[in-house]
């Protein structure tokens, strides 16, 4: 799974939070969600192609598994830095951040490193833990 910091900012639609470099509300009860959240996406729930929450990214790794693939890549702004802190796991200190998420796609049509490819998924049911003591919440 993808672990993805982010903090909940009250807006008039509702609870929001920062997603792959995009501001989603949550369809979850906010009332009982931390000030610092986990928020985790499972490789499968990628697609290829534009959708809800929809990222543009160049593959840092492609591997082939049979019926499908995992596409590795980095999350990064316009200037190159990373837009949000992506963890290794619910309970990584510092040194354990990493940027790379992977997404899991059908093995269909030619896909190569060099290509720029759009990822997308629907944020309606995340995955959200607490990011001081890794529980789920929400």
């Amino acid at each position: 799974m993808n672990f993805l910091a982010a903090e909940p900012v009250a807006t008039a639609e509702g609870t929001e939070i920062e997603m792959l470099g995009q501001g989603v509300v949550l369809q979850t009860d906010t009332r009982v969600l931390p000030r610092n959240l986990i928020v985790g996406i499972r490789p499968e729930h990628f697609e290829l192609g534009e959708g809800v929450v929809a990222v543009t990214v160049k593959p840092e790794m492609i591997e082939s598994l049979g019926s499908e693939r995992y596409i590795y890549f980095e999350m990064a702004d316009q200037e190159g830095n990373g837009s949000q802190r992506v963890l290794a796991n619910s309970q990584a200190d510092d040194e354990d951040i990493q940027r790379s998420l992977v997404a899991s796609v059908p093995h269909t049509g030619a896909l190569t490193e060099a290509d720029v490819l759009s990822l997308s998924f629907d944020p309606r049911n995340p995955y959200l833990f607490d990011a001081d003591t890794g529980q789920a919440v929400g």
